[in-house]
């Protein structure tokens, strides 16, 4: 639908009206119905369409709701499709009297009805045409006493819009007329193809005069072109209209046939990024060119922090897969890259991260403090003592030989290996006091968080409206005490209580579980997680000791 100013559509030719410039349209529209239904023979003549309810709260100017405005005009919409417009009695589509007269000469179904058409059709065409008399299998011929619709000198019919213009200004038309189709595909954001000009065009254009039948059989051309390339078709009902029109049949059309289609919708694939190289040591992914310097200095901060930890909790750093070599040498293929990306995942998510001792998820060691807050086996399977991970690898975290071993004695005991802590608030390489964002899970302090709150909002919706409607997720409501907590002093209990409501807020509505296992992830890492994980009741292969 259309977004920007409210718009009324007239019952009578079918356009749409800004609220205050319609009573003016209107007044004149009527005038020019009937000027023209009185150029037609009494036969021929129709009646103004009555106008549809609520025609005097538009014209009075009174304040309408979005829905009333709609249903009205749908209703105007309909009054003009089935009283305003002419049925063709071939292929039951409407047009207008003068746009039906040469769309009738091309109609297969008029042309394929043969001999019929002449006689049960055929007096109903020559009624709509202007003619008296029956019609044969050729819509081109006329009846004597017939009346032209279209008074004075004959026009060249422009194959891309449709429209009448004379031997002199046709010529300067199409330049202008393919300039604004194209434009108006782009800004459709649909795909058509411009028609391609008759060749009879120039041939006429050449000739210095012109006879009625070259003109005609032109138009003829011409119109075909228009109808089949120039305009869009409903996909629910086949018939074909003006992208604007378009727009306003839709609204009906879909109601009519119970579906929500959208010829406007774009059908571009959205370009996925390329895949890059992922680091077995952090998880992130880069590119071929830069991944070997990646390597040397993520190897250096890794050993950076387990050098400030107590020589017994230091862990070793994890090994890199088979096929790393030829993979930074360039040898790879999207199969190889594949593979090697599997088996980095899996060595970052069993060696780098560290395992819940309650519920068995891997964290970061600095968010596996956080988790423990509001994890509930933390809360009823014993108080914490010393021995947490911080940031930075300062303090003691959760010894473990193996992720399968330490999963196995969490379900099987129901007791950790060893107790976890909350941090210290003083003492080096300890977490500095602040409030969680319960959007993005980070910390802030209590200066910077207004600021940084704003922005994180602007980055959701900004990344959820590239998602298709269905697939967006509304933005998390900030916890109730979020506004004390900017005045609270930092490090208290409340304080606590709160990031962990924030962090449980921000585990459940930013972060998607997975279908097979249930841990959570952001969007981006949910697919990559999902390429080695397994169903709960499916043994994992054992890895290879190298």
């Amino acid at each position: 639908m259309k977004k920007g100013p409210k718009s009324v559509a007239c019952y009578i030719c079918g356009r749409e009206f800004g609220t205050t410039s319609y009573g003016i349209h209107y007044t004149q529209c009527q005038k020019k119905f009937n000027d023209e239904q009185a150029n037609l023979d009494k036969s021929e003549r129709k009646k103004l369409p009555d106008a549809p309810e609520g025609i005097e709260d538009i014209l009075n100017k009174k304040k309408m709701t979005a829905k009333a405005l709609e249903a009205y005009n749908q209703a105007a919409f309909n009054i003009y499709n089935s009283k305003s417009l002419s049925k063709c009695p071939g292929c039951s589509r409407t047009f207008n009297p003068d746009s039906l007269k040469v769309h009738m000469r091309s109609c297969k179904g008029v042309k394929s009805s043969g001999s019929s058409a002449s006689t049960g059709a055929g007096s109903h065409l020559g009624d709509s045409l202007g003619g008296g008399g029956g019609m044969g299998g050729s819509m081109g011929s006329r009846s004597k006493g017939s009346k032209s619709p279209n008074r004075g000198p004959k026009s060249l019919l422009c194959y891309i819009c449709g429209k009448g213009f004379m031997k002199g200004s046709i010529s300067i038309h199409i330049p202008q007329c393919e300039d604004k189709f194209k434009k108006e595909s782009k800004n459709l954001g649909v795909k058509r193809k411009l028609p391609k000009a008759p060749a009879e065009l120039e041939v006429l254009l050449a000739k210095d005069k012109l006879n009625m039948k070259e003109i005609e059989e032109y138009n003829d051309i011409a119109m075909r072109s228009y109808n089949e390339a120039g305009l869009m078709k409903c996909p629910n009902c086949s018939r074909t209209f003006n992208p604007d029109s378009l727009r306003s049949h839709m609204k009906s059309c879909n109601l009519k046939h119970g579906t929500d289609a959208d010829p406007f919708a774009s059908k571009k694939k959205k370009q996925s990024r390329p895949q890059g190289i992922m680091c077995y040591l952090c998880g992130r992914e880069y590119f071929s060119k830069s991944i070997d310097i990646h390597i040397k200095q993520c190897k250096e901060s890794w050993q950076r922090e387990e050098n400030k930890k107590p020589k017994k909790e230091r862990r070793k750093m994890p090994e890199a897969p088979k096929n790393f070599e030829d993979i930074i040498c360039g040898k790879v293929t999207e199969e190889s890259k594949q593979a090697y990306n599997d088996e980095a995942f899996q060595e970052y998510n069993e060696k780098s991260l560290e395992p819940c001792p309650n519920c068995g998820r891997t964290f970061l060691p600095d968010r596996l403090v956080i988790h423990l807050r509001s994890c509930g086996g933390a809360k009823t399977k014993g108080s914490p003592t010393k021995g947490s991970p911080v940031r930075g690898g300062a303090k003691k975290s959760p010894v473990r030989s193996s992720p399968k071993a330490g999963l196995g004695k969490a379900k099987s005991t129901g007791v950790p290996k060893t107790k976890i802590s909350k941090p210290a608030s003083k003492g080096p390489g300890a977490m500095p006091p602040g409030i969680i964002c319960y959007i993005c899970g980070r910390k802030y302090g209590t200066k910077s968080i207004d600021i940084h709150i704003k922005q994180c909002i602007d980055l959701w919706e900004k990344t959820e409206s590239k998602k298709p409607k269905k697939e967006r997720r509304p933005v998390p409501q900030k916890p109730e005490k979020f506004e004390e907590m900017k005045i609270s002093p930092m490090g208290s209990k409340a304080m606590d209580e709160y990031n962990d409501e924030a962090f449980k807020n921000y585990n459940e509505k930013a972060l998607v579980p997975c279908d097979l296992c249930g841990r959570t992830f952001l969007p981006e890492r949910l697919t990559v997680h999902q390429r080695s994980c397994k169903p709960k009741g499916e043994k994992k292969s054992p890895t290879k000791k190298r």
